[in-house]
């Protein structure tokens, strides 16, 4: 491709023309309107998706090792060394520590 007098932009092994990074842009700016008129369980969802695509450094270990977090504080529950919290409770904690109330 021939440069000429003007903005282009180098998106990826490509130099494109202001038109298409305005397209990419409209397509964005609906991508982000669909995604927030969805439900916060498909909001979750999503977020998951795109967080799994983003990170590259994923621990093949961590399910199991939350599993195994898991059992170990059931465990203790059990035992009387935790003592268990209404779900309401929790979630209304967590809201108030993060400042939203979407969750």
């Amino acid at each position: 491709m021939k440069l000429t007098r003007g903005f282009c932009s180098y998106v990826g092994s490509r130099i494109t023309q202001p038109g298409i990074m305005r397209d990419m842009s409209t397509h964005s700016e609906e991508m982000e309107k669909q995604a927030r008129a969805l439900s916060p369980e498909k909001k979750a969802e999503l977020a998951r998706i795109v967080i799994e695509d983003l990170d590259t450094a994923v621990d093949h270990n961590a399910e199991q090792l939350w599993l195994e977090e898991a059992e170990r504080r059931h465990e203790a529950f059990l035992r009387g060394e935790l003592e268990a919290r209404p779900g309401d409770e929790v979630m209304q904690r967590a809201r108030d520590r993060l400042g939203r109330r979407d969750i």
